[in-house]
């Protein structure tokens, strides 16, 4: 071959490379994110109350923004399901015929999964998403489902903490208690000084009953002592459940932690409980009180 000839096909490989370079580069990132642009754009200007709508419309008249399946399609499709969560804890969703919008959003996050299995997070979402879609219609298919996808998850990253209180919220959802528990021991083995993973923990005994009551309020206190983050409302009913249950047993020193801690939790009635403590405090013994339940 000429050197002549040699230099041609030498210059068309790099014409045809460059050619495709540029087409992939359009294609794959150029478009993508200017997808994700205009989509953010759409629902940023959006008020709050047409935020949902605004993405029904969106997604009806742009089927475009899921293809390819990129990096960055695999953002939008996130972003689209945690928009839904927003949504959903908002209260959106009494309004059912916003409903198709988490379906819309969740198939689009499992096609993705499918394809990108090593993601964690889209395993999590979509466990999430199934638990949202049961808290607003209780078919116990979809906690099976929800635990198939955190099972998957954890087998990418097993000590993932939010994977593991979501499963075992999901477990709790199903009746399954004690494998709640466990799940959330062998999270205490693995990491004892996170206080998240004891409130967890006594959330879950707390649900299981009152002949889990005192191991509770331990873990409870573990964490609460360490400044956890706590849903305040559930552990105020909480410690409301432990003030009847630890008084009709007469456990004073039971009953004095329970006290102690709602006049910090339930603030409204800080007065009464301060009230009780001093009693116990000076008398050593149980005071007198009124429990109706």
């Amino acid at each position: 071959m000429s050197e002549k000839n040699k230099k041609i096909i030498i210059a068309i490989c790099l014409s045809v490379t460059t050619v495709f370079m540029g087409v992939s580069f359009f294609a794959w990132t150029l478009v993508p994110h200017l997808q994700m642009s205009e989509y953010l754009k759409n629902i940023q200007n959006a008020s709050k109350e047409h935020r949902a709508s605004v993405l029904l419309s969106t997604f009806n008249t742009n089927a475009f923004m899921f293809e390819p399946e990129t990096y960055v399609q695999g953002y939008v499709r996130e972003v689209f399901l945690n928009e839904m969560f927003i949504q959903y804890r908002s209260g959106a969703f009494a309004n059912s015929a916003l409903l198709p919008l988490l379906d819309i959003a969740l198939q689009k996050n499992i096609e993705y999964a499918i394809h990108h299995p090593d993601f964690y997070e889209y395993d999590f979402n979509i466990a999430k998403a199934y638990d949202a879609k049961y808290s607003l219609n209780p078919n116990k298919e979809y906690l099976s489902e929800s635990e198939k996808y955190y099972k998957h998850a954890l087998e990418i990253i097993p000590n993932r903490q939010e994977v593991i209180y979501g499963y075992s919220t999901s477990l709790l959802n199903q009746g399954r208690n004690q494998e709640a528990i466990d799940l959330l021991n062998k999270a205490i083995v693995t990491n004892p000084y996170i206080p998240q993973n004891h409130y967890q923990l006594g959330q879950a005994l707390y649900f299981t009953g009152y002949e889990k009551y005192n191991d509770s309020l331990d873990q409870f206190e573990f964490s609460l002592n360490s400044e956890v983050d706590m849903v305040s409302e559930l552990t105020k009913q909480a410690y409301l459940k432990f003030f009847v249950y630890f008084y009709k047993q007469n456990d004073i020193k039971r009953f004095t932690e329970t006290v102690q801690r709602l006049i910090s939790i339930d603030p409204e009635q800080k007065a009464s409980y301060q009230t009780i403590v001093d009693y116990i405090q000076k008398n050593h013994t149980m005071p007198l009180v009124n429990i109706e339940n």
